[in-house]
């Protein structure tokens, strides 16, 4: 673990220096009442409330429920939490290694027509966790973000655990107590997150990952599968509409549409197409362009949307968090992938299958979806659904009991 580093400064670094170290007397002189913090090693024996802060997107929350799983274990009787915002809430939202789930609601997501509601709620949440008096707060993201370290600095725990700032962030650096390199090579964003065991003196264990189901969300599942006669279909395959703002991370409305009226015309397997809610209007028009009238879901919640990948048998779906969702639930793949790294992203786990050309999913083709297809349907016959060594199974969370 480290600590402390010293650059070669220039006047921009000196003037950094200044300006950190003046923003930490004025902050530990407002928000912790001291004249200056006392950092101490860390002491595992000592702990006994943490709360870990996972405050960005679906995906990254999904691939740190094996950090969790391993942070449980490592100590079994501490009262453990986690702050996610409202986004990701149903990702962690009934995990049995859980004590407590805080919530939050960013502003930028628009549930609050004022960014002043939204940041008064903010801080209504950081007060609550505050009351808590954690023991040790852990940051856990690849890079350093400011508004992620201030509220691990302003639940006013011991140890503080985040990654290194950058130049521009250093002067927040304080808001941290100890510090983890990002990793100078690329590796997957789960190993990343188990990266924050190290200053515990924590040992890794299975990376496993995990998404609770609701029996009301696979009741919902399946009163639409018998609605649809695909109750006891199989193979059942499941086309996935998503999205993400980034470039190269979306494949075009033309060619879910072409890969559907193939899969139709095949007849030896049914198909589903799905969608979340901010994906109803283009759903709409692939549908209206499709001559038959295809089964399709509308994945109103992560819930919802995680039972109905349990159900498949194999799901279609560009790079981001309905995938990762599916590979926590065990869900053969076909992955489409644009830029990004396919050493940090790829779908966890055994089973799948990742398609990438160049930066973009666009330039994927509809035949390269259908060769996956078949060689994943190929798999399927010779073993249906394997055990996943990479998959937390739902019966053992349920039986699950803490030493």
């Amino acid at each position: 673990m480290i600590r402390y580093y010293r650059p070669v400064k220039n006047s921009f670094m000196k003037m950094n220096d200044l300006l950190h170290r003046f923003l930490r007397k004025v902050y530990t002189l407002l928000f912790l009442h001291q004249w200056k913090e006392i950092i101490m090693p860390i002491d595992p024996g000592r702990i006994n409330k943490i709360l870990i802060i996972r405050n960005d997107n679906i995906g990254d929350v999904v691939c740190t429920t094996p950090f969790i799983e391993n942070l449980r274990k490592a100590f079994p009787k501490a009262f453990l939490s986690i702050l996610v915002c409202r986004l990701t809430e149903d990702v962690v939202q009934g995990n049995p290694d859980l004590d407590h789930v805080y919530v939050y609601d960013k502003s930028k997501h628009g549930r609050y027509q004022s960014v002043w509601v939204a940041w008064w709620k903010q801080y209504q949440v950081l007060q609550e966790i505050r009351r808590e008096q954690f023991d040790l707060v852990l940051g856990v993201r690849l890079v350093f973000t400011v508004s992620q370290a201030w509220m691990a600095f302003y639940s006013r725990a011991k140890w503080r655990i985040g990654r290194i700032p950058g130049p521009k962030e250093k002067k927040f650096a304080f808001f941290y107590t100890h510090f983890i390199p990002v990793p100078d090579h690329p590796k997957h964003e789960i190993e990343r997150t188990l990266d924050f065991l190290e200053p515990l003196d924590v040992k890794k264990g299975p990376a496993r990952l995990f998404f609770p189901l609701t029996s009301e969300a696979e009741d919902h599942v399946s009163h639409f599968l018998e609605e649809k006669g695909l109750q006891e279909k199989h193979p059942l395959i499941g086309i996935h509409l998503t999205s993400r703002p980034e470039v190269g991370k979306t494949w075009a409305d033309d060619r879910y549409a072409d890969l559907l009226r193939t899969l139709k015309n095949r007849g030896d397997f049914d198909v589903v197409f799905s969608y979340g809610p901010d994906q109803t209007e283009t759903a709409q028009r692939i549908l209206q362009a499709l001559n038959f009238p295809q089964p399709h879901f509308l994945s109103s919640d992560l819930k919802k949307f995680a039972a109905y990948a349990r159900a498949l048998d194999l799901l279609v779906t560009v790079d981001g968090g309905p995938m990762h969702i599916g590979a926590a639930l065990g869900t053969p793949m076909v992955a489409l992938f644009g830029k990004a790294d396919l050493l940090e992203w790829a779908p966890w786990g055994e089973g799948h299958l990742v398609l990438g050309k160049g930066n973009a999913c666009d330039n994927i083709s509809v035949e390269d979806v259908l060769a996956a297809l078949e060689l994943q349907l190929e798999r399927s016959k010779k073993n249906i659904r394997i055990q996943n060594p990479g998959v937390r199974s739902q019966n053992e969370a349920k039986t699950q009991n803490r030493i």
